[in-house]
């Protein structure tokens, strides 16, 4: 077995155990934010990991090009989907929330939209050990630097409330 084909196993794993994931959280119990908001986090992990895998395998520029975009429709939420579940999991009081999460949902969906672009995906070449690899477009730095920011704000939420923890 090749490494792109221990590449693809590893992240159809990898979505196949996302969207399961998600699907049992959200139909334990259906109602709750938290619940939901977990399912939607791990199902946009496992649109990213089937699209990479594709992406990378894919027999054209072309299919390439396009399984890099399907794939950064999921990339594009996790980062607001990561704070919004930590951000209910700790309680935060509505309006709090909602300072944080309106501009993050706006720049998740600024982001899609300008998925599919050039924009966003200037295309795809050969890389690494990588048949395709996607290039940057002008966007794309900044949605990386978003992920990072929502990431790190997360898990100093987290720690914080660890450190706090009785």
């Amino acid at each position: 077995m090749n490494s792109a084909t221990q590449y693809l196993a590893a992240l159809l794993v990898t979505s196949i155990a996302t969207f399961l994931l998600g699907a049992f959280v959200i139909l334990r119990d259906p109602k709750r934010t938290l619940n939901r908001v977990f399912g939607l986090y791990s199902w946009s992990i496992s649109i990213w990991s089937v699209g990479q895998g594709l992406h990378s395998v894919a027999p054209d520029v072309q299919h390439s090009l396009w399984w890099a975009y399907f794939s950064h429709y999921g990339v594009v939420f996790i980062p607001t989907f990561f704070l919004h579940f930590v951000i209910s999991f700790l309680r935060f009081e509505p309006k709090h929330r909602r300072r944080i999460l309106i501009p993050c949902y706006g720049l998740s969906l600024f982001f899609a939209g300008v998925n599919g672009t050039p924009l966003y995906i200037a295309g795809v070449a050969p890389k690494f050990s990588l048949k395709y690899y996607i290039e940057p477009g002008f966007f794309y730095p900044f949605s990386v630097a978003f992920f990072f920011v929502c990431i790190a704000y997360g898990l100093t939420l987290l720690f914080r409330a660890y450190t706090r923890a009785s």
